[in-house]
């Protein structure tokens, strides 16, 4: 039996592969609905961002309400974590591809 944290599922649903099939919500009772994190994270008044991996550079995408994406591709570590910072004093929430 496979053992982890609980929304490490759900931390996959910002993989570009599974982005597709992950379902965003659950019924657990008759009047209860579980929030996936996707939608914990939407719900954010400010926004919030998320950090992965591409062709080896950190590519980060900010999402805020009512505006388009905006996707960061990273020159160097020391950059991600730059923006990362700015965005989180920004007081968007920020989550990390493979963290979870």
């Amino acid at each position: 039996m496979k053992t982890g944290h609980p929304l490490e599922a759900e931390a996959k649903l910002f993989s570009k592969d599974l982005r597709e099939k992950q379902d965003q919500t659950q019924n657990t009772g008759a009047n209860c609905k579980t929030l996936s994190l996707a939608d914990r994270l939407s719900m954010r008044p400010k926004g919030w961002f998320h950090i992965e991996k591409a062709e080896g550079r950190d590519v980060i995408t900010v999402h805020r309400p009512d505006a388009l994406d905006e996707v960061i591709i990273c020159v160097s570590p020391g950059h991600a974590n730059q923006v990362r910072q700015q965005l989180s004093d920004a007081g968007l929430t920020g989550l990390v591809e493979g963290a979870l």
